[in-house]
């Protein structure tokens, strides 16, 4: 293989990669939005504003809780407990 070649391989693996690695950031965003809708349910029975009313404010402090829920599930998931 040419230098030029295998610099061309190298580039579509290095992209290949990159592109793994959008779809699982994609993912977690997801996991983490899923994971704030349920505890902002969960906790606002009957009293619920419609995720996407939220203000932005409001929108980050659950997805905030939600990564926090899902990064201690995570850590449990991988303990030596």
């Amino acid at each position: 293989m040419s230098q030029k070649e295998d610099e061309v391989a190298r580039a579509a693996s290095v992209a290949s990669a990159m592109g793994g690695l959008r779809e699982m950031a994609a993912v977690h965003k997801a996991q983490i939005e899923a994971k704030a809708r349920e505890i902002y349910a969960n906790e606002r029975k009957g009293k619920v504003i419609p995720f996407e009313d939220q203000t932005e404010e409001q929108k980050d402090r659950w997805l905030k809780r939600g990564e926090a829920e899902l990064d201690k599930a995570w850590a449990k998931l991988f303990s030596d407990d």
